[in-house]
């Protein structure tokens, strides 16, 4: 027995990485995903998409944007600014699952965090101290009631990390958005995340949080940036641990920076951190992430971006190195010659002064 699907007259493309989160989507974000692919065409305006799928899965315009932050935070779908628009956002189908070419998705990344940049008067500033506050019973209570998708928030971060918050948890939630004032779809980006790679902890939710606001990443566009690019260092911080062999220890944080450097500032993928690994242990019987790292930068610093530059740069190598020893051998000639032709007048004046010599006796 076996089963046959009746595409009708057309059918969906949806990424097969939607299986690593689909688990934990609710319902509501199921359909809403099938509607946003059905009319993918369409999404050249965020305002208008999010009209026609709240129409066609039934819900309101909160709950699509908590849907549309859920799929936005699992890697599946993207929502930025088009260049030279009005303002209205551009909602984009992803496909985290096909390998990208990290060579040119740092400067894409860059461009596409800068595309949406929030005006100065509409930056925060932390009220208090660093951490968050700890807020009452009767204080949450409050703010519940005072702020508008509050309560939509919770239950959709509790169904997101699978558990139902305490007071703690509950705290940390309410206070990212009441006190560090971040957006309820930016919360939603952060907890997704963060489920996503296996973690059930509010805490780190905060942790991460905080470093995003200490970097200065506060708003929706430029999160979905630095998320993405979080997403490349580790798949390539897999294959580097891979690549040198470390399976039995935790990367030190100079290592870890090093990785970061590689996929983010440099663009670099594995093909190329390949040649740098057996370079190095040519070089020094042994891997290293840090002699590679030199390697690496003499290359990003020579303008070597492809694995094609690496070639072209060994031979403009070894015609460097093929110049500087004919110009040594010719520098060698010459001295040669000049030392020749200086024995030569010296052995004349010797005998010219022998023969005045003898003439006197």
């Amino acid at each position: 027995m076996k089963l046959s699907v009746n595409y009708g007259e057309g059918e969906l493309r949806i990424p097969l990485c939607v299986l690593d989160s689909v688990a934990r989507a609710s319902k509501r974000d199921i359909r809403v995903l099938l509607s946003i692919v059905a009319h993918i065409e369409d999404c050249s305006d965020y305002e208008q998409i999010a009209e026609s799928v709240s129409s066609d899965v039934g819900c309101n315009r909160s709950e699509f944007d908590m849907s549309a932050a859920y799929w936005r935070g699992a890697g599946i779908i993207d929502i930025f600014e088009d260049d030279g628009d009005d303002g209205d956002g551009r909602i984009e189908e992803k496909n985290p699952s096909r390998k990208v070419s990290k060579k040119t998705s740092s400067p894409a990344l860059k461009k596409k965090a800068s595309e949406k940049e929030p005006e100065k008067a509409d930056k925060f500033v932390v009220r208090r101290s660093a951490d968050l506050p700890a807020y009452t019973t009767n204080e949450l209570i409050a703010i519940l009631n005072k702020r508008a998708g509050l309560k939509e928030l919770i239950d959709e971060s509790q169904r997101i990390m699978g558990k139902i918050f305490n007071t703690s948890e509950n705290n940390i939630v309410i206070g990212l958005v009441d006190y560090y004032g971040f957006e309820i779809e930016y919360v939603i980006m952060l907890i997704t995340y963060c489920r996503k790679h296996g973690t059930r902890s509010l805490k780190s939710v905060e942790k991460l949080a905080i470093n995003m606001f200490e970097e200065d990443i506060t708003d929706v566009y430029s999160l979905s940036a630095k998320l993405e690019r979080m997403e490349i260092s580790k798949e390539l911080e897999g294959e580097v641990r891979d690549l040198f062999g470390i399976h039995d220890r935790s990367l030190t944080a100079k290592e870890k920076k090093i990785i970061d450097m590689w996929s983010g500032d440099f663009g670099y993928g594995i093909d190329i951190i390949k040649e740098a690994f057996e370079r190095t242990v040519d070089s020094t019987g042994k891997p290293s992430i840090h002699y590679a790292k030199t390697i690496t930068e003499r290359w990003y610093a020579e303008g070597v971006r492809t694995k094609e530059d690496i070639e072209k740069s060994d031979i403009n190598y070894e015609k460097s190195k093929n110049a500087d020893r004919e110009s040594k051998r010719k520098g060698s000639f010459d001295t040669d010659e000049f030392f020749e032709a200086a024995l030569k007048r010296s052995a004349e004046v010797m005998k010219k002064k022998e023969a005045e010599d003898h003439g006197n006796e």
